[in-house]
């Protein structure tokens, strides 16, 4: 009981284990003792732009071939700090977020937290990889130019059975959690 912390993490799903990814270690703030416990333009955009909500909303179940859409957030991975994989950008517009993965030889730790980019999707895939959405494009949809950097998304705070209660709304958004032991 004497161990709460607040914890800044982004949430996913692999398979069915429910993960944290922490960005930086400044994201966990221990103020007691621990408890005993376990251990411009963007990238172009040849269509619409769509929100991430919207383009979440297109999963029916199987993979779906997107048409020609654009979808615009905030970058939330670091993957220079490899908190994702490689050729992996998790984005967050509002209160909706979507993984995008341009292939592990794609340049993504060029985009850092707070990036704000104009992603065209079109020709990717929406599915789901090891229970969660993502969105699969090739490593020339990887936008060349920021739309602008250092904004700040505020993470919504949830308690874990919140967390638990919202999936899969939440997944790929920044959230933080509360007295966490």
């Amino acid at each position: 009981p004497n161990g709460k912390c607040s914890i800044l993490a982004i949430y996913t799903v692999y398979v069915s284990t429910k993960q944290l990814h922490i960005r930086d270690t400044s994201d966990v703030k221990f103020y007691n003792t621990r408890c005993a416990g376990g251990g411009g333009t963007g990238g172009g955009g040849k269509g619409a732009t769509i929100s991430i909500g919207d383009l979440r909303n297109l999963w029916l179940g199987s993979d779906v071939a997107l048409g020609s859409y654009s979808i615009k957030g905030v970058v939330i991975s670091d993957a220079a700090a490899k908190n994702v994989g490689a050729g992996t950008i998790i984005l967050q517009d509002g209160n909706r977020g979507i993984n995008l993965y341009f292939g592990s030889s794609a340049a993504t730790s060029n985009f850092l937290i707070g990036d704000s980019i104009l992603v065209d999707v079109t020709g990717g895939t929406l599915k789901s990889y090891n229970g969660s959405l993502e969105v699969t494009l090739s490593s020339s949809a990887l936008p060349n130019v920021k739309l602008g950097t250092g904004i700040s998304v505020t993470p919504q705070v949830l308690t874990i059975s919140q967390v638990n209660a919202q999936l899969p709304d939440i997944e790929y958004t920044l959230v933080k959690i509360i007295s966490a032991t």
